[in-house]
């Protein structure tokens, strides 16, 4: 879910899965991507599992595993283990 206001782009997602016992986990993805100058870009998993990568500015920008601070617009993607977005 994410929302539109005068303030930025916001939201949340939570996602339940299964691990490989077939246990049924839950991980919540959040971001935030400000309209105003000074206010930082956040992105995190509530899951240590699920890494965050991210980029901003230019969708052609190579996947970081650190959120940039103040450029827009913001891309993140999550991913579990070890992999990297494509």
């Amino acid at each position: 879910m994410r929302s539109r206001a005068a303030r930025g782009q916001r939201g949340t997602a939570t996602y339940k899965y299964s691990d490989k016992n077939v246990g049924v986990k839950t991980v919540t993805f959040s971001y935030e991507c400000p309209f105003w100058i000074g206010n930082p870009n956040k992105a995190s998993s509530s899951q240590a599992e699920w890494a965050t990568w991210a980029k901003a500015e230019n969708v052609n920008k190579a996947w970081s595993k650190s959120v940039q601070r103040d450029r827009n617009p913001l891309y993140v993607a999550y991913v579990i283990g070890s992999g990297q977005p494509h």
